[in-house]
């Protein structure tokens, strides 16, 4: 029975030290331990929900699920805007206690709040995902419809106060005509102006009319003028098309004089005034729909559009060639930094290896002798196994040869003796082989019995948890009991004074009547005066022994933490000696598969 008492505390202990282990680097490693599919969907649920209701905090991966989601959980409480008389006080990396009282009171709160879901501490501490998502589900949005309102409350407020101080209905007559003012000044700077008048009547046509239209108005309106339908289909770009157009114009130009609003009276067009208007309009008229001739300004803005087009082009290869040698940069310096952690480890390593040669020679010595052996033994099996494929190649082509000449086999009395020799040895080492099969089946089953460092590490989580759920339980149970007898103790005091007090009012006009009476009366006085008295000695003491005791128990507390520091430092020195263990094992280990 001892002894296997002694085996569980060797499992507890190595289940104690297995959850985190540290790299040479410093960082902690954390076993693999399984999940459920289902619990991790919802997990990811969970954080995309908070990340889209404005929680922010869930994408840190350096925060742990319990903070994501309870963090989560008093963001969105807090945006409710809701009396719930309760302090929500969140802080990551919680003890477990904590994180006891912090679910607890999420749970009280939620009712108080109207939650249609119900969910137990235990649950949240757990992260039991799938009874969270419902919860952080309406949390979030009855967060977003209590921010959406208290949105339009102060879009409203501010209307409110914007029309408190600035009034629509007390403007005055002056500011009526500063505004009218105003307006009539912007019409009166974007209305259209007339340059030319005509002198004849408009010509016929509509194409003609609209050209000089435009003339008149300083091509306002209008900055191109097309072809017909005719000379769009047909295309024509030749010479004489173009001195028709400029002929056409210089008619139309005929037909107008300068038109003066202000002295209302015209003037007949100078030579000048017809030359640049001439230049202007062919400048706006050489653009044709599809095709013909352009102008010098157009056939450079094409090939400037062509080489931008060109540019752009260039410019995307570029910066495909460039995401490219990007990509290539960080994944070589990724494949750098690796080949330099893995450097750092090596280096680590052989610092710790010699160390060791330094403190323990002998060991290391034998180490030696063992990777030597086992580099001869390495190098005898392959030369073994060459020899087996040359003589199986050697004697494959035997049989082939035997098979192409169709001669019968026949063995000689010493060879079937020796077949059967050898079938005989063949036999007994399979028996052999299926023997060993069945302890290495046996034993398999025995490792398998006994957990594993995951599965130790989640019993002891769990132990704690439960431990530490009791541990609370209990104080808080405690602490109801000691209110208790304290307030029944002075229930029992108060009724034994208010009877005094009442006897003593009884008596006193009674003693009061004769002298005797009145002795009597002092007397009993007195006695109830002594008894008091012992009884608050009694009290007293009691109240010594009970100082007494917490003093006993503090140094107990005292020693005893004194020696869960001895103990944590034993427990880091013998993580550090396994460490050097395993990492001489797994050298020794690639020496021997090397």
């Amino acid at each position: 029975m001892a002894k296997v008492n002694q085996d569980l505390l060797q499992k507890f202990q190595r289940a104690a030290l297995a959850p985190i282990r540290q790299e040479g680097d410093g960082h902690e490693i954390k076993v693999d331990v399984r999940e459920d599919e289902e619990q991790s969907i919802k997990h990811q649920e969970i954080i995309d929900l908070l990340v889209a209701a404005g929680y922010f905090r869930a994408r840190i991966k350096g925060l742990s699920p319990f903070d994501k989601i309870v963090g989560g959980m008093i963001w969105c409480i807090e945006s409710l805007s809701v009396d719930v008389d309760v302090d929500l006080l969140f802080q990551e990396n919680s003890t477990i206690g904590q994180k006891i009282a912090l679910t607890e009171k999420i749970v009280a709160v939620l009712p108080k709040i109207q939650c249609p879901h119900r969910i137990e501490p235990h649950q949240i501490q757990g992260l039991d995902f799938i009874h969270i998502f419902p919860v952080i589900q309406w949390l979030v949005k009855v967060s977003l419809e209590a921010r959406q309102e208290k949105s339009e409350f102060v879009r409203s407020y501010a209307v409110s106060q914007y029309d408190k101080m600035f009034p629509s209905k007390d403007l005055t007559v002056n500011d009526n005509k500063n505004v009218r003012r105003n307006l009539d000044t912007v019409e009166e700077v974007y209305r259209p102006h007339r340059y030319f008048k005509r002198k004849n009547v408009p010509p016929p046509d509509i194409l003609s009319r609209v050209q000089i239209t435009l003339l008149e108005y300083g091509f306002r309106g209008g900055n191109k003028i097309r072809k017909s339908e005719e000379d769009q289909k047909e295309g024509e770009t030749s010479t004489e098309s173009l001195q028709e157009e400029q002929q056409k114009i210089e008619k139309l130009l005929a037909n107008l004089v300068v038109f003066n609003e202000d002295e209302l009276h015209t003037e007949e067009l100078t030579e000048e005034d017809k030359l640049l208007l001439m230049k202007h309009y062919s400048s706006l008229c050489s653009d044709l729909k599809d095709g013909g001739l352009k102008s010098k300004e157009a056939q450079q803005l094409a090939t400037l559009e062509e080489q931008n087009k060109l540019l752009d082009e260039n410019i995307s290869q570029l910066q495909l060639k460039k995401s490219k040698l990007q990509d290539e940069l960080e994944s070589e310096g990724k494949l750098l930094e690796e080949i330099r952690m893995k450097q750092k480890k090596a280096n680590e390593a052989l610092k710790e290896f010699s160390e060791e040669e330094q403190n323990n020679p002998s060991a290391i010595k034998e180490i030696k002798d063992l990777v030597i052996l086992n580099d001869s033994l390495k190098a005898q099996e392959v030369s073994f196994k060459e020899n087996c494929k040359r003589e199986l190649v050697k004697l494959q082509s035997e049989i082939e040869d035997l098979k192409k000449l169709h001669l019968p086999v026949v063995f000689t009395p010493e060879q079937l003796k020796e077949i059967e020799e050898l079938s005989e040895t063949i036999r007994g080492v399979r028996l052999k082989l299926a023997k060993k099969n069945q302890i290495i089946s046996k034993l398999q089953r025995q490792l398998d019995d006994i957990p594993n460092r995951a599965e130790m590490t989640q019993y002891q989580r769990r132990f704690l948890e439960l431990y530490n759920q009791v541990a609370a339980k209990h104080k808080e149970t405690k602490q109801y009991f000691s209110l208790y007898n304290t307030l029944d103790d002075k229930r029992r005091y108060m009724q034994k004074e208010l009877s005094l007090l009442n006897s003593v009012i009884e008596s006193y006009p009674k003693a009061m009547l004769s002298a005797a009476g009145k002795e009597e009366f002092l007397k009993q006085f007195q006695n109830i005066v002594d008894s008091v008295k012992q009884n608050r000695t009694k009290i007293d003491q009691q109240l010594l022994e009970e100082k007494k005791k917490r003093d006993e128990v503090a140094n107990s507390l005292q020693n005893l933490l004194e020696l869960q520091r001895t103990y944590a430092n034993a427990v880091k020195q013998l993580t550090a000696e396994c460490k050097k263990y395993e990492t001489l094992l797994a050298g020794k280990n690639n020496n021997i598969e090397n």
